[in-house]
């Protein structure tokens, strides 16, 4: 999550049926962030709006705010237990 990649909940469980909004692509018809055919965040237009792809929860690393990133590297990390996963 840390990276902008919001594809598994806390326990690392798959989520789906679910994408992010960009908030950069408010009024379009497909306001959700876009990745590509492999999976991976389509490069945000300098606008922060994005070629069409398929919808996704993974935020563009050059849309993750600097500030907020280097404040997260000193919290500690998600200490959720996955007993399924043993």
């Amino acid at each position: 999550m840390r990276s902008g990649d919001f594809t598994n909940d806390a326990f690392g469980n798959p989520i789906t049926g679910m994408a992010i909004a960009n908030p950069n692509m408010v009024c379009a018809a497909d306001p959700y962030f876009q990745c590509d055919s492999s999976g991976h965040p389509i490069p945000p237009n300098p606008d922060g709006s994005q070629a069409k792809g398929t919808d996704c929860s993974k935020i563009p690393a050059n849309l993750i705010n600097s500030v907020w990133s280097g404040h997260d590297r000193h919290l500690s990390p998600p200490n959720a237990n996955n007993a399924a996963s043993g």
